[in-house]
């Protein structure tokens, strides 16, 4: 199933203007075109476009200069670049790829071409951000995870296996930069008989009502 896309396009050349539009919105694309490459961080922010097209006339290294741009901000930088040029000499595709150009497409293009490359890396950029967003996600719940683990169920404070962790940390930490630590052992007096007098409920009621006191 083709899949429809937001792409930023800077065209020098008019007629590479009209050409891109018409193949793209046929195509069920949005596209949003710029006057000229030198500015892209601002309108690939706020439009926050998956694949940028370039069109290189004229303005070769104002071009290169806006990619460059675009990959050293951590919220673009991984949106995909697109160049159009005429003139795809080897030193053109070197220095495309080093500003950090995806792929460049050769004018004069055809339609099929222009949207092949534009399905290709408008797939690759959304399975890039699914993955990553998972990635994330995934990060979160091991994290939730790891902390529910060294809990103790009822009073939400270290069980004895992470509090051997924590001791050994601080320990380390002592040995290290000389960092004092302390520990507090409580005993809470005459616990098993008020637990065997009112119950088990109301015992585990008094031990949380501990545990929130040394907390707080």
């Amino acid at each position: 199933m083709s899949q429809t896309f937001r792409i930023l396009a800077t065209c020098e050349d008019p007629t590479a203007v009209v050409v891109v539009r018409q193949a793209l919105g046929q195509a069920g694309h949005t596209v949003r075109t710029l006057d000229t490459g030198s500015d892209l961080v601002g309108p690939a922010g706020e439009y926050r476009p998956d694949l940028i097209l370039v069109d290189v006339a004229l303005l070769r290294e104002e071009a290169f200069a806006a990619s460059r741009a675009l990959k050293s901000q951590e919220s673009t930088a991984g949106i995909p670049v697109i160049f159009l040029t005429a003139n795809p000499r080897p030193e053109f595709v070197v220095e495309a790829f080093s500003a950090g150009g995806s792929d460049y497409i050769a004018k004069p293009f055809t339609t099929q071409e222009l949207l092949a490359r534009v399905d290709l890396h408008g797939r690759l950029y959304r399975a890039e951000q699914a993955l990553a967003q998972r990635t994330h996600e995934l990060q979160e719940l091991s994290a939730k995870l790891t902390n529910l683990s060294g809990r103790d169920p009822l009073t939400n404070l270290l069980n004895r296996r992470a509090m051997d962790e924590m001791v050994m940390q601080q320990h380390d930490r002592f040995d290290r930069y000389g960092r004092p630590y302390s520990i507090l052992k409580i005993d809470v007096d005459h616990f098993r008989a008020y637990n065997g007098s009112c119950g088990q409920q109301t015992g585990d009621e008094c031990l949380c009502r501990v545990a929130d006191a040394v907390v707080s």
